[in-house]
């Protein structure tokens, strides 16, 4: 949130500038839960994703399964979640939980630098294609590949080239998901330009 802020380049002192953070992140904060779109970016998520137990309808189950996902704000750690899930399930009465952390949990992305060549680069791409854009850091809640590169560099950017409605948001993953003529044009629109603006860029 801080960073998002921050990106905006409050004139004034140092002091002036923690002030002026401080005093919008709460706005932008209640703005940003207030919309399903947004309120995923505020907080560590939850869904359960799997769920298994019984197998007849008149027979109690003596054993249930969950798989619960969790995508991890930056702020948090897998150790800090598993931890609240335990403090949360103590306060069940006669729970009996066996909570372990699945094969392959990864902790949060690290944010990426904004004062790296690479990100003026690809903000400056942005402006180009897309002149009406402020350009802002923003946390992405899906995986994508660009975890695989966090070993050779910690300038990684995740920016999709596309302007999304609401409309676009909910068929992600979903029923009719697709990407409009306009905005495939856009796409490569941006990449040849971000390929032309790239030379010498780390």
């Amino acid at each position: 949130m801080r960073r998002y802020l921050a990106a905006f380049r409050i004139k004034g002192g140092s002091g002036t500038t923690t002030l002026c953070v401080n005093l919008a992140g709460g706005l932008v904060k209640r703005q940003l839960v207030s919309t399903p779109a947004t309120n995923a970016t505020v907080r560590t998520t939850t869904a359960a994703t799997m769920i298994e137990g019984g197998v007849k309808e008149n027979v109690l189950p003596t054993n249930a399964r969950a798989v619960i996902n969790f995508r991890i704000l930056p702020d948090d750690s897998v150790d800090s979640v598993v931890e609240h899930v335990r403090h949360v399930v103590q306060g069940v009465h006669d729970a009996q939980v066996e909570i372990r952390v699945l094969p392959g949990a990864r902790e949060p992305t690290a944010d990426s630098p904004l004062d790296a060549p690479s990100f003026t680069v690809l903000a400056r791409t942005i402006r180009e294609v897309f002149p009406s854009t402020l350009v802002a850091p923003y946390l992405t809640i899906v995986g994508t590949d660009a975890r695989s590169y966090a070993p050779l560099t910690k300038n990684i950017y995740r920016f999709t080239p596309m302007i999304a409605d609401p409309s676009d948001l909910v068929r992600i993953h979903g029923t009719n998901e697709r990407m409009s003529v306009e905005n495939f044009e856009h796409a490569v629109q941006f990449f040849v330009q971000l390929i032309k603006n790239s030379g010498g860029a780390d």
